[in-house]
């Protein structure tokens, strides 16, 4: 099979622009993150995580001291991937000197990835940010720290008038409910998803009542129950999933009149959870 002159030549061209890839030093590649062309920085951030850590972190720690806010942001997205505690406090300087509330918002990010102590008293000052991106992006990254003074803020959280928050904080909630040993404690934080259960959205309805079962909230069958009539149908189906891992006699009525009224869906989640209910088979408080 014969080929042709400019298909070689497509495959040559092609060849040497991959070698001329490989072949950029990191100072360049640090350089393209600059770029007005999104493909550019994209294709410099994918790179520079390829390298060798210590080729790359300090010179991306001078970006943080020195770079334009641009740089500084692809940056911090980087270094947020890469794992290396030498970044955290460098981190933590350009979370309290920056005004950009996007720099910000990354930079609570990528602290929250790192999962570094020192960061929890900066992150946790980043609650009262007046800036809905940054404080979404805290909540979310308290989530992953193991200090359980994160606790009172995310409840309050759960009372924040963007959606996106009260969600974050509830699966932060839950991300840092297995570390928690005092009983009282367990109980508020069950007391604050019971009441999210009759938000106004129903995506915090819908993970509020994914939580009350995955937790063992017994106490929280009557609001399942109530749940079950709800006006979305995933949350509808979701309950009754709840109340089949709570294993509660009391869901026995409501989930039977849900297999005869609910979606084809609803019913069928009705029925596991009588299965579930019948063969005593409800999860433990955790």
């Amino acid at each position: 099979m014969s080929i042709s002159k400019s298909a070689l030549c497509i495959c040559l061209l092609s060849l040497m622009t991959v070698g001329c890839a490989k072949k950029k030093s990191v100072d360049s590649l640090i350089q393209d993150l600059e770029s007005g062309y999104d493909h550019v920085r994209r294709q410099a951030m994918m790179d520079l995580l390829r390298r060798d850590k210590d080729e790359v972190v300090p010179p991306l720690i001078e970006v943080l001291r020195t770079g334009t806010k641009q740089a500084q942001y692809m940056a911090v997205q980087i270094l947020g991937k890469m794992n290396d505690r030498r970044a955290v406090e460098p981190l933590i300087v350009l979370l309290g000197d920056t005004r950009h509330e996007y720099i910000r918002a990354a930079t609570a990010e990528a602290l929250g990835n790192l999962k570094d102590p020192r960061a929890t008293d900066p992150l946790l000052r980043c609650m009262k940010d007046p800036h809905d991106v940054v404080r979404l992006k805290t909540t979310f990254a308290l989530g992953g720290l193991s200090d359980l003074r994160i606790v009172p803020p995310l409840m309050a959280a759960l009372r924040d008038s963007v959606t996106g928050i009260r969600t974050s904080a509830l699966v932060s909630l839950d991300r840092i409910w297995p570390k928690l040993s005092d009983d009282v404690q367990k109980r508020q934080i069950l007391d604050g998803i019971e009441q999210t259960a009759v938000d106004t959205s129903a995506a915090v309805r819908y993970v509020a009542v994914q939580l009350l079962g995955s937790m063992g909230d017994r106490e929280a069958v009557p609001i399942l129950i109530e749940s079950l009539k709800d006006e979305n149908s995933s949350i509808r189906k979701k309950a009754a999933q709840s109340l089949g891992e709570l294993g509660d006699k009391r869901a026995i009525g409501p989930l039977k009149d849900l297999m005869t009224q609910g979606t084809e869906e609803e019913r069928g989640a009705a029925e596991r959870a009588l299965n579930n209910i019948a063969e005593g088979e409800g999860v433990p408080r955790r």
